[in-house]
């Protein structure tokens, strides 16, 4: 599953003497998690659950400047920084079901995410490079690298982060919950040094309702209904500000039919509607739209019968 992504592109010009320069930015890639997880009841109404995950990825940021106003008696200059980054991650959760009828309960969990260390094998190369004045870009035929550095290794170190949450169901209808997260990010190390990040936080509340799961001409009364709203106070700051985000969600679940009785299966598609960042202090607010599909299968294999 997608862990973390990272993709920007941005250009600042100014004027030295007569000539404008441009200071191009620009970063690339993202990390996944492959994990496995086991969870188990320990008593009627506590469960218990961990993963051990493997986090991987690349990611890649350039720096370059250029000069434009002499496309090929001035060779301009990049700095690319290429990461490869891996390790291991430990997540842990428990959860307690209080049954108030048959069909009714609130759930309250906790999960939290240890202390982790990532290993960063990082290669810098430094090229010059003219540009082609007839495209504006940079001649590929005509790059020199002028520096290479690979190798080093660099040690991250991820921070504990903590999940609480509440949730109230009646089983077939409807269903209610809350989440607040918190980590601790300003404790994010890199070789032992800090990389001055804020602490995170997030709340979360949302609902499904279904309204008549049991209908047997109506198709869209099985379908569930969701609606949802979260503010998060993410780790960056800039320029003395915070950068927070704020989001509203809405979703349906489609069911698919089967003619097995031990399998379901359903659609899961969900739009989100968000703002982040902030215009204070010269700085950037994103206004952005997402738009969700999972699926979830969910059946009953080897099953051994009484009679054939």
């Amino acid at each position: 599953m997608p862990y973390s992504d990272f993709g920007y592109t941005y250009k600042q010009s100014a004027k030295i003497d007569t000539n404008t320069v441009n200071s191009i930015y620009a970063g690339e890639g993202g990390l996944s998690k492959a994990y496995f997880g086991y969870g188990f009841n320990l008593f009627k109404h506590l469960s218990l659950g961990a993963n051990v995950s493997y986090i991987f990825g690349n990611l890649r940021q350039t720096s370059s400047v250029e000069i434009p106003d002499y496309y090929a008696s001035s060779f301009n200059t990049r700095i690319e920084k290429s990461q490869s980054i891996q390790g291991l991650s430990y997540d842990y959760g428990l959860q307690y079901q209080f049954d108030l009828s048959t069909t009714s309960k609130i759930v309250i969990g906790y999960s939290g995410t240890l202390k982790s260390t990532l290993t960063s094998t990082t290669k810098y190369v430094s090229t010059a490079y003219p540009i082609d004045p007839s495209t504006g870009d940079s001649d590929p035929n005509r790059i020199d690298t002028t520096y290479l550095r690979q190798g080093a290794k660099t040690k991250l170190a991820l921070p504990l982060t903590q999940n609480f949450g509440i949730s109230y169901q009646k089983e077939g209808h409807y269903l209610i919950g809350a989440d607040y997260s918190r980590g601790n990010w300003s404790q994010y190390t890199v070789d032992g040094v800090s990389q001055g990040l804020s602490n995170t936080e997030s709340y979360h509340i949302g609902g499904q309702i279904t309204p008549n799961i049991n209908a047997l001409n109506s198709y869209w009364a099985v379908v569930d209904y969701r609606v949802g709203y979260q503010y998060n106070k993410t780790y960056v700051n800039t320029a003395g500000t915070g950068i927070n985000e704020s989001v509203y969600t809405f979703g349906i679940g489609l069911p698919i039919r089967s003619q097995n009785r031990t399998a379901f299966y359903k659609v899961n598609f969900a739009t989100e509607f968000g703002q982040r960042g902030t215009l204070a202090n010269s700085l950037v607010k994103e206004n952005y739209v997402n738009f969700r599909l999972s699926f979830l299968l969910n059946d009953k294999w080897f099953t051994k019968f009484r009679f054939d």
